[in-house]
């Protein structure tokens, strides 16, 4: 009798799964599953966020009802979507939606992107970000031998230092502070240096070193202090973003939402289906659920913030839904130096540019 209902069991349920009806099937493809034998197959049956069913052109019919879309592939590949376990999703996000200068080492480029973005940012928005002359700097390797003079002025041996003059003209009415890549080196415009209350009359903030000219102007250049001590690099300090947030409003969730779906468009448009958000605000968490809820994520995440944010993560993370199919916990990050990038990362031998 007991065997009689475990067959009853399962024909009850291979039927259940042969009846449920796909929204989109795919046909005539090569379809790669990369699983332990990397086999190959025809056609795939999708159904809401699942794929239920790979296998045969033929198989695939049993799922296809007058709702069902049918794509054919013509032989097109099919690949498994790709995971980016290392994304730092919200300065993705400003550099999209927003300023983008990490290919930008010159100052005809630097002033053209400042620009743009300044024509078409609503009025009083500040301008911030940018991460300017990363590319230049991971491309010299060993900057020791590289062609390029560093300018003298900076305590961190840039190629391209910028200052206020290059942007004050066409920015008389909206603050701008934006960054090197590394968050080390900032340059401010007029604006928002007589918003912060850095002028030639007035002393260095603390923690913060302003590049003055011969006449005690500010240029608009402002160094995060040297440091050789680890406890500096744990969390990695940046008091010129400290000092700056007291002014600065806050970025709506409006804009954080709108910058959220122009990289999952990015995502999708080069095939990532999931990824590691490094260190994104906590807000991003509510985020993500909106969008889910709205079925619109179209990625999944594993939510990595930095060790500082645990307390919040714990006193928000069983209230709204986390730890689904959409959204999970990582883990969290912290630092014990630098990056090789900029010659901060500790090795036992010292940098050849030192």
């Amino acid at each position: 009798m007991l065997i009689s209902k475990s067959i009853i069991v399962i024909i009850i349920l291979s039927c259940s799964v042969f009846s449920q009806k796909a929204d989109l099937v795919i046909k005539n493809g090569f379809i790669w599953t990369v699983d332990k034998n990397n086999s190959i197959h025809q056609a795939l049956a999708i159904s809401g966020d699942s794929i239920i069913y790979v296998g045969s052109n033929t198989e695939t019919d049993r799922y296809i009802d007058s709702q069902t879309e049918i794509l054919d592939l013509d032989g097109a590949m099919v690949t498994p979507g790709f995971y980016d376990n290392h994304v730092h999703f919200e300065s993705t996000g400003r550099l999209l939606y927003g300023l983008n200068l990490l290919d930008v080492s010159t100052e005809k480029e630097f002033t053209k992107r400042i620009r743009s973005v300044n024509d078409r940012y609503a009025k009083d928005t500040w301008i911030t970000g940018g991460d300017w002359s990363a590319y230049e700097t991971w491309l010299e390797g060993d900057v020791s031998n590289s062609k390029r003079t560093k300018d003298k002025s900076s305590p961190y041996g840039d190629f391209f230092l910028p200052n206020k003059k290059m942007i004050d003209k066409f920015t008389r009415n909206r603050p701008v502070l934006v960054r090197r890549f590394d968050r080390k080196v900032y340059l401010a415009n007029s604006v928002a240096l007589k918003k912060a209350n850095i002028s030639k009359s007035v002393p260095d903030p603390e923690g913060i070193v302003v590049q003055r000219n011969r006449f005690g102007e500010p240029t608009g250049i402002l160094f995060n202090p040297i440091s050789n001590s680890v406890e500096s690099t744990v969390l990695i300090k940046d008091s010129i973003k400290e000092y700056f947030s007291k002014i600065m409003p806050k970025i709506s969730l409006e804009q954080k939402t709108a910058e959220t779906i122009e990289t999952l468009k990015k995502m999708s448009s080069v095939g990532v289906t999931s990824y590691c958000d490094v260190t994104s605000d906590i807000s991003y968490l509510n985020i993500y659920k909106s969008l889910r809820d709205r079925g619109k994520m179209t990625a999944r995440v594993r939510y990595r913030p930095s060790l500082d944010k645990w307390k919040s993560v714990k006193e928000i993370g069983s209230k709204v839904g986390y730890n689904d199919k959409w959204i999970r916990y990582g883990a969290t990050k912290a630092w014990i130096d630098g990056i090789m990038g900029n010659s901060s990362a500790r090795f036992y031998e010292p940098y050849s540019n030192d």
